[in-house]
Parts: structure tokens; sequence; C-alpha cells
């Protein structure tokens, strides 16, 4: 599965990944754009760290993204 968010990178709000639609062993990639555009970052994640999770939450800080609520991506 993948997902493409496009976020605002003066506020450091949380975004919200939804993952509900996601069968139990597919793996994820997220891509992170800016609203002009541009790639921040493409993380994967493994269907087993998503286990039970309906979405997961990032917040851009500094000039990278930090996930939330204990998940880490991992690389591609």
């Amino acid at each position: 599965m993948e997902r493409n968010r496009y976020i605002h990178t003066l506020r450091e709000t949380p975004y919200k990944v939804d993952i509900e639609g996601r069968i139990s062993n597919d793996d994820l990639i997220v891509n992170i754009y800016g609203i002009d555009g541009n790639q921040i970052g493409r993380y994967c994640f493994t269907a087993a760290e998503l286990k039970g999770k309906r979405s997961i939450h990032f917040k851009y800080v500094d000039g990278k993204i930090v996930w939330l609520g204990g998940v880490i991506p991992s690389s591609l």
C-alpha cells in the first residue's frame, strides 16, 4: 500500500496517515511532499510494525519528519 501526504513545512502540527484499508500482510510506503510539490521523504513500514493500527502520525520539526506513537520506518 502506498500513501502520499502533502504538508505545510512551516507548521509543526501532527499529520495523520490513514491505513484502515490496508490488508494485514501489506507493507506501507509513505511519500511526503511539501505543498510546493518537492519530495521531503519516502518511508517504508512493515506489516508487522503496523499490526493493529488504523493510522500513523508524524510532525515536521526543524526540517525533519518525526514519527509519533512509537512507529519507526524501515529503510527502502
